[in-house]
């Protein structure tokens, strides 16, 4: 997926969004070497273009935007094996996987809450 880049303040906008749905959400320990959440959220920051993208294209889609959100996120997970075996995701232990829709839910507020980049046209300002 062709992503723009992302200004930090929206990348730490849909972190700090996330941290929020895991810290009131997430209470589920592992005995899975994985991440813990919403402890390991820094561990979230490589994939937040694809979260913010996938919030933003799957606005209407309810239901959708979990299953866009895994087909991208858990294809680089490292704890993802052929053929989409994912012995975190299959106990229900992946807050990701468990949480996508309140997750993008929270990353769509926290970009509706910055300010619009300024329009261009024709490389100025408007």
């Amino acid at each position: 997926m062709d992503s723009p880049a992302h200004t930090p303040d929206q990348q730490q906008g849909a972190l700090g969004a996330i941290r929020g749905v895991l810290h009131s959400r997430w209470s589920r320990r592992t005995g899975l070497v994985a991440p813990v959440y919403p402890d390991a959220v820094a561990n979230l920051s490589g994939h937040l273009t694809e979260l913010i993208d996938i919030a933003e294209r799957t606005r209407h889609c309810t239901g959708q935007a979990s299953r866009l959100a895994g087909a991208v996120i858990c294809a680089k997970c490292p704890f993802e094996f052929p053929p989409r075996d994912c012995p975190i995701r299959k106990t229900n232990q992946c807050a990701l996987h468990e949480l996508a829709e309140p997750i993008l839910n929270a990353v769509r507020l926290s970009q509706s809450a910055l300010p619009s980049p300024p329009q261009t046209t024709a490389g100025r300002a408007s």
